[in-house]
């Protein structure tokens, strides 16, 4: 599977990175997220001045997989890799995250982390924003969970729906230690096509609220730089 990552905390963020690390064995990963944190952009787009776009030639932690980075806001840099930087290319799946704080209810309204899965479904490519309160179990949990869950997750995502997950802040040893056997739980959320998983590290059914969105494509009318570091 072809999947295209981004966030709004920046190219090098380690949610990001944890959830690359878990989503690389078997699938053709490509990054392309903002240059910086941008935090609360919602679906905001560059319209005025120009879009910076560079390349990362540092893979560092993450070999073989192509790091772009926009001096934008995230939903830039999802609709500049998939209508510029990869034009023609097929992508099956757009991930946004690991965002470090729970995106629920109202707050997908101004969420950059929700605004830029958003816009790869805006695109046609099914999508998906991972959110975890990461203060006290990092992005661990959430990137395993997301790897092994991912057909199922994207199985059932209606045209035009945009998947919102949220996961808790919890480690492995917590789970184990605390949950013995099964420990599945997922509660719905009915104003956005959210859902808060509470202690699961595999999923059998997926109950979604959704939320679709217009199919509108505004193009960018800015020039676009290119730069390599």
């Amino acid at each position: 599977m072809r999947i295209l990552l981004s966030n709004d905390d920046g190219y090098e963020a380690p949610g990001l990175l944890a959830l690359a690390k878990a989503l690389a064995p078997g699938n053709e990963l490509h990054i392309c997220a903002p240059a910086e944190e941008r935090s609360g952009a919602g679906h905001g787009l560059t319209l005025r001045g120009g879009l910076v776009w560079q390349h990362a030639v540092r893979h560092g932690e993450l070999p073989g997989v192509p790091r772009e980075y926009v001096h934008g806001t995230p939903a830039d840099a999802v609709k500049f890799a998939l209508e510029h930087i990869y034009r023609g290319v097929k992508f099956d799946l757009v991930v946004s995250g690991i965002n470090s704080v729970l995106n629920l209810g109202t707050d997908t309204v101004y969420s950059g982390t929700f605004g830029a899965a958003e816009e790869g479904t805006l695109l046609g490519v099914p999508s998906m924003a991972v959110s975890v309160r990461a203060k006290r179990g990092g992005y661990d949990l959430a990137a395993e969970f997301i790897a092994k869950n991912r057909e199922k997750l994207t199985a059932d995502i209606p045209p035009f729906v945009t998947l919102n997950v949220n996961l808790p802040s919890l480690t492995f040893t917590f789970i184990n230690s605390s949950s013995p056997g099964s420990y599945m739980g997922i509660m719905p959320f009915q104003s956005c096509s959210s859902f808060f998983v509470l202690l699961s590290t595999q999923i059998t059914s997926l109950p979604i609220s959704a939320r679709q969105v217009p199919a509108t494509r505004p193009t960018y009318p800015v020039p676009i730089t290119q730069t390599f570091i």
